[in-house]
């Protein structure tokens, strides 16, 4: 059962992989909201320290996945940063798109 879980929770890392996409494309950060960002990535260092406590290591290889897509992402943060709004605790401010 811990196999399924993991593997469900590994197809669910193709949306993290789609705003990424979509941050290259676009080359800002501007539609990818940060305080969920900072939720997920909250959450997701709390399932990986259990995952090790326990021993689950099928959880703790998605887990780590989970939080690599969402490093990745709050890195593009200071890459492509937002438009019209500053990123909170990072505080970057915004930047006029370049045409």
């Amino acid at each position: 059962m811990a196999t399924v879980a993991a593997s469900v929770q590994i197809c669910r890392l193709l949306g993290g992989v789609y705003e990424l996409i979509r941050i290259f494309n676009k080359k800002t950060t501007e539609y990818v909201p940060a305080t969920i960002q900072f939720g997920v990535f909250a959450l997701l260092s709390q399932w990986a320290i259990f995952a090790y406590i326990v021993g689950n290591y099928q959880l703790l290889l998605a887990t780590t996945a989970g939080l690599t897509v969402n490093v990745v992402t709050l890195s593009m943060y200071f890459v492509y940063p937002p438009l019209t709004w500053t990123v909170p605790i990072f505080n970057i401010q915004p930047v006029k798109k370049v045409e």
